[in-house]
C-alpha cells in the first residue's frame, strides 16, 4: 500500500531572498538562481538540511532580519522547536540529532500543532494553534526573546577545515551565534530544559560548543496570553500591519484577538460562521481577509465583518 507525501513549500519573508524551505518531515532550504548575464539556464540548490523533526506537523519562518534563518516547527505532540536553519548544517554535522537539543515551546496536554505562525509587525511573537481539548486553550501567543539570550559565553569554537566538503559553498562566510536559554519546569504549561544548542547565524562556516553558563535557569517559559479554552484551532494568521490575529475556530467562528488588549479582558471581534478554513490576510489591505467553507470563499471587511463577499 503507498501513501502520498505531502510537501509545504514556503519562501523566505526577507527581502531581496532567492530561499525558500520545503517540509515533509525533514527541512530542506534551497536557493534559486535565476538566468545569468552569460545565458547560463536557472537553477536551485540545497542549502541546508535538518531531519531531527519527524513528528513535524506545520513550520514557519521568522521576518527577524536580525535572525534570518530562524524557524519554528510545530509537532505533532503539541510542542512547538525553536531552530535556525543555515548551511552550516551541510558543512558539519557537529551534534548528533540524539544528543542535540532546541528551545521548545510547550503546552500542558499534548495534542498535534496545527498553525505556528510569527507576527510580521514584532517579529518576537509567535501564535501556536492546536487541535482541541476540552481542558486546555487552543491558542497560545508566545515572546520568543524569552527563549534566547544575546550574549552567550562560548568554550570553543574553531573554523571548519579547507578541505570540508560541502554541497554548496557558503553564500556568506561571516558567522554569529545566539545562545539560548534554559528553562525550568514549574508553570502549568510544561518546559523543556534546553542544555546544549548548535544555534548559528546566517550561513557561517563555524562549530560552537556553548557553555550552560549562556542559559538562563531562572527563567521560565510561558505564553504571553491564551485564547479559546476548549475549542479546535483550524487556521490562523497575522495581520501585516497591525499585532492582531484572525483565527477561525472549531468549525463555528472567525474571531479577531488583540493580545496588546489581554490585560483588559476585552472581548474579541467574533463572527458566528463555518468559513474557518485557509485563512489569508490581504498583504495590501490592513482591513481584508478570505476564508472558505466546502466550495465557497469569503472575503472579508473587519470594517464590516456582517457583509461578506462569497463566491464559488
Amino acid at each position: 500500500m503507498t501513501t502520498n507525501k505531502t510537501f509545504r513549500v514556503i519562501w523566505s519573508p526577507h527581502e531581496g531572498s532567492n530561499r525558500f524551505i520545503v517540509g515533509s518531515p525533514d527541512l530542506r532550504m534551497y536557493e534559486y538562481v535565476p538566468e545569468s548575464c552569460s545565458g547560463e539556464s536557472p537553477l536551485y540548490k540545497i542549502i541546508a538540511v535538518n531531519s531531527d523533526f519527524p513528528l513535524l506537523k506545520c513550520f514557519a519562518w521568522s521576518p527577524d532580519a536580525s535572525n534570518r534563518n530562524l524557524l519554528a516547527v510545530g509537532l505533532s505532540t503539541g510542542r512547538t522547536v525553536l531552530l535556525t536553519l543555515s548551511n552550516d548544517a551541510l558543512l558539519h554535522p557537529a551534534v548528533s540529532p540524539i544528543h542535540q537539543e532546541y528551545p521548545t515551546l510547550s503546552v500542558k496536554f499534548q495534542r498535534p500543532c496545527a498553525v505556528v505562525a510569527f507576527s510580521q509587525k514584532e517579529p518576537n511573537l509567535l501564535v501556536t494553534g492546536l487541535e482541541k481539548q476540552r481542558h486546555d486553550h487552543c491558542l497560545f501567543i508566545w515572546d520568543i526573546t524569552r527563549q534566547t539570550s544575546k550574549e552567550p559565553r562560548i568554550n570553543n569554537q574553531r573554523r571548519v577545515n579547507s578541505s570540508t566538503r560541502a554541497l554548496d559553498e557558503p553564500l556568506n562566510k561571516g558567522a554569529s551565534t545566539n545562545g539560548l536559554n534554559e528553562r525550568n519546569s514549574s508553570n502549568v504549561y510544561g518546559t523543556s530544559t534546553l542544555r546544549h544548542v548548535n544555534f548559528p547565524g546566517d550561513s557561517g562556516a563555524y562549530e560552537t560548543e556553548l557553555s550552560s553558563n549562556s542559559y538562563n535557569a531562572d527563567a521560565t517559559t510561558t505564553p504571553l496570553v491564551s485564547y479559546a479554552s476548549g475549542d479546535a484551532l483550524v487556521s490562523c494568521e497575522w495581520f501585516l500591519t497591525k499585532c492582531e490575529i484572525v483565527a477561525g475556530l472549531g468549525s463555528k467562528y472567525l474571531r479577531i484577538y488583540d493580545p496588546r488588549l489581554a490585560d483588559q479582558h476585552t472581548t474579541p471581534l467574533s463572527l458566528q460562521t463555518k468559513a474557518v478554513n485557509g485563512v489569508r490576510v490581504d498583504p495590501f489591505n490592513e482591513y481584508r481577509f478570505t476564508s472558505f467553507e466546502e466550495n465557497i470563499v469569503y472575503l472579508w471587511d473587519t470594517r464590516k465583518l456582517t457583509e461578506p463577499i462569497s463566491f464559488h
